[in-house]
């Protein structure tokens, strides 16, 4: 399992945690390779996975030739002349299937596809299968960024978390559809145990049905030319009017890196700073919760504003309406598998910067279809989750197919 990136991003780690207990119950050993060691060992521990480390590097797809055709001379005579292998490589070598995660990595508004790319080229190479694991795809805003992904995706396996990636990669890019299947993001299927939930709403002082939460993102400004102060402004006036109508409002902060463009805690301190540390309004803030954690508390929430993405399906997966503001394909995308209904899609859905630019109107218009909501998703849910599933069906029948290829791994 690849495509791992930092477990701060909690929505990194419900994919790595729902994915990793989905292969293992296929009866698959699972390594996963990632830059974020501690992280992975927190999160993952408990599932006693594999864990190497990624130390991938490649040039950018801007890059001038000259430099790419260094980095593959290199990396050629490191590997076939010296038979130096970095541990991520050597994990690949004994691979039947490598399964390639991150969500939404592979498009224009990250800066880490090249190097997963490249990772690819090697089990590529040796005939191993490989499955780009319920992602959204692009858009990619260069033709260089088009003809790389295309090129890898074109022998590999995609399975994508909504119908736009479907259709960007078999009509835009011009993807086998055989190659492409339509399925739905495993962190549909990540489950809360009943006893944690009860244990995070009495540490937090919560009754399950009495509050709203809100899954507010500090970069999101940074993806959509918004000015934190403007977006902050923004949610300040949400959360007064979320508190009027629910009574209480939980901040929920999905991401957590130390870099401040990328701390929601900081965006939920702020938030409530500004509202002058209002009783009403509660910070996850007691410690580094996990994703799990976070559903548990967005899974009984009345009403749920997410700006992340995974805060979203953690709310939709346990039956909560949900507003979802999006910046990326992927909010739209996840929420038109669950609601079929236009008119309850445009009150449901709002880009970052409409938000920002009015959220008391956009709260008001979701929270008074909370109920219509609530009420569409026990018709859709199940199949969504039963896409989830297909993921690890389609990963299983692979992983049998590059182990019958391959014959005998390397010692």
């Amino acid at each position: 399992l690849t495509g791992i990136n930092v477990f701060e991003n909690r929505g990194t780690e419900a994919l790595a945690i729902s994915i990793v207990q989905g292969l293992q119950r296929t009866g698959a050993h699972v390594t996963v390779i990632t830059r974020d060691m501690a992280g992975a060992r927190a999160s993952l521990g408990a599932l006693n996975p594999g864990i190497v480390e990624d130390n991938a590097w490649a040039p950018k797809l801007t890059a001038p030739e000259s430099v790419k055709r260094r980095f593959r001379q290199k990396r050629w005579f490191r590997q076939k002349i010296l038979r130096q292998l970095h541990p991520y490589e050597a994990a690949l070598a004994k691979a039947d299937l490598v399964v390639v995660s991150g969500g939404d990595i592979f498009s224009s508004d990250y800066s880490i596809m090249e190097r997963y790319l490249r990772q690819l080229d090697q089990p590529l190479a040796a005939g191993v299968p490989v499955m780009f694991f319920a992602q959204s795809i692009g858009p990619f805003a260069t033709e260089a960024e088009r003809q790389a992904f295309a090129a890898t995706a074109r022998r590999a396996t995609s399975t994508v978390r909504e119908t736009i990636s479907e259709v960007y990669l078999t009509q835009t890019l011009g993807i086998d559809p055989a190659r492409v299947t339509l399925t739905a993001d495993p962190a549909f299927l990540l489950e809360v145990p009943e006893d944690l939930c009860a244990a995070m709403l009495a540490e937090y002082g919560l009754t399950a049905g009495t509050y709203a939460a809100a899954a507010v993102s500090r970069s999101i400004s940074g993806f959509t030319d918004l000015t934190h102060e403007y977006h902050l402004a923004a949610w300040v006036e949400g959360a007064r009017w979320l508190m009027e109508a629910a009574g209480h409002l939980v901040l929920v902060p999905h991401v957590q890196m130390p870099e401040a463009h990328q701390n929601d805690l900081s965006l939920a301190h702020e938030i409530h700073a500004a509202l002058g540390q209002d009783p009403r309004c509660t910070v996850m803030d007691h410690r580094m919760h996990g994703s799990v954690e976070f559903k548990a508390v967005l899974s009984r929430a009345v009403f749920v504003t997410a700006e992340r993405t995974h805060g979203a399906i953690g709310a939709m997966s346990s039956g909560v309406p949900t507003l979802s503001i999006g910046y990326s394909i992927k909010a739209e995308g996840v929420l038109r598998q669950l609601i079929r209904d236009e008119a309850l899609v445009a009150k449901s859905l709002v880009p970052a910067p409409d938000f920002s630019a009015d959220p008391v109107a956009r709260l008001a218009a979701a929270w008074a279809v909370r109920k219509e909501f609530a009420n569409a998703l026990p018709s859709t849910l199940p199949g969504v989750k039963a896409r989830a599933a297909e993921n690890f069906a389609i990963a299983a029948r692979l992983a049998r197919s590059g182990a019958a290829a391959r014959g005998p791994k390397p010692s």
